[in-house]
C-alpha cells in the first residue's frame, strides 16, 4: 500500500510502504518424527508435540494469516517446555511444585506452566500422591528417619492434605535405628564411651530420627568395656603428647593433656589415673 505524504518543509511528494494486514504464510512441509512433528514454512520451522499438532489441524499447502502464525509460535514454545518437562519425568519422579520451578527457570510464563502441569496430571504423568508413596518407600528402604522423609516431602511441595496420611510409626523407626547402630559403633570404636553416645545422638537427630526413638536406644546399649575404654584413652594420650609436648612442659603439659582428653569425653577419674602414671614415668 502506498501513501502520499506532504512534506511541510518542501513542496515535494514522497511515498512509504505500509505492511499489509493480510500477510499470510504457507506450510511447505511436515515431518513426523518419533517425539515431535516438524512444520516447515518458507523461512521457518516449528516443532510441535503430536497431540498439539493434531489439535491445530495443519497440512502441507495450508495458508495461515499472521495472527494464526503467531499463535502457532506460542504453541511451539509451549511444546518445547512440555517436552522438557516430559524429559525430566522420564529420568525420575517429580512433584508438581518441582516441575513448575524448573519450568520457570527455563523462562516459562505462568499460564504455560499451569497448562503443562494440568496436561501432565491429566495424563497420569505427574501425581503427587504417587510421588509421596514412592518417596516414603525409598526413605524406609534407605533407613532414613521419619522427619527426614517428611521434611523432604514438604520441601518438594507435597500438600498438607496428603502429608496427613504419612503417620509416624514408632516401632518402624526404632527398627530402622537399630539396624543402623552396628555400623555406627564399628566406625567409632576408638572414641570414648561418652563421645560415642554424643555422636550417636547427634547423628540420629540430624538424620531425621525422633528423640523418643534415640534416647531409649542409646540407654539400652550394652555397657562399655572398661579395658577398651582404658586402651582408647591411652591411644589418645599418646596422640596428645605428640601434639603438645613440643610446646608445653611439666604442669602446663599436664593441664593441656587433661583438657584434651576431657574434650574427647573420657571420665575424670580415668584421665587423672592415666596422667598420674605419666608423671611417674616422667619422674
Amino acid at each position: 500500500m502506498f501513501i502520499r505524504l506532504n512534506d511541510s518543509m518542501t513542496t515535494s511528494w514522497r511515498c512509504i510502504i505500509v505492511p499489509s494486514e493480510n500477510t499470510s504464510r504457507t506450510i511447505t512441509s511436515i515431518k513426523l518424527l518419533k517425539k515431535v512433528v516438524r512444520v516447515y514454512f518458507d523461512e521457518r520451522m516449528m516443532e510441535l508435540t503430536p497431540d498439539r499438532f493434531t489439535d491445530q489441524y495443519l497440512y502441507v499447502g495450508k495458508t495461515i494469516n499472521e495472527t494464526d502464525f503467531e499463535n502457532l509460535k506460542s504453541v511451539a514454545a509451549l511444546c518445547k517446555l512440555e517436552n522438557y518437562a516430559r524429559g525430566l519425568l522420564m529420568k525420575g519422579p517429580y512433584t508438581r511444585k518441582v516441575i513448575a520451578i524448573k519450568l520457570y527457570a527455563k523462562g516459562a510464563k505462568r499460564h504455560q506452566v499451569e497448562d503443562i502441569i494440568q496436561d501432565l496430571t491429566k495424563k497420569g504423568l505427574l501425581d503427587d500422591a504417587t510421588y509421596m508413596e514412592d518417596r516414603i518407600a525409598y526413605g524406609h528402604a534407605r533407613l532414613q528417619g521419619y522427619h527426614a522423609i517428611y521434611d523432604d516431602l514438604v520441601h518438594k511441595g507435597v500438600s498438607a492434605e496428603l502429608l496427613e496420611k504419612f503417620k509416624f510409626d514408632y516401632d518402624l523407626e526404632l527398627q530402622k535405628a537399630k539396624m543402623i547402630l552396628p555400623r555406627l559403633q564399628k566406625a567409632h570404636l576408638s572414641k570414648s564411651h561418652l563421645a560415642q553416645h554424643r555422636f550417636f545422638y547427634e547423628w540420629y537427630l540430624s538424620h531425621g530420627f525422633a528423640k523418643d526413638v534415640i534416647t531409649p536406644l542409646i540407654e539400652t546399649l550394652e555397657h562399655y568395656s572398661l579395658s577398651q575404654e582404658h586402651e582408647n584413652l591411652q591411644k589418645e594420650l599418646e596422640n596428645g603428647k605428640r601434639k603438645f609436648a613440643h610446646k608445653y612442659h611439666g604442669k602446663k603439659l599436664r593441664q593441656r593433656l587433661f583438657q584434651y582428653l576431657a574434650q574427647k569425653g573420657y571420665n575424670y577419674a580415668h584421665i587423672s589415673e592415666a596422667l598420674g602414671a605419666l608423671e611417674d614415668e616422667m619422674d
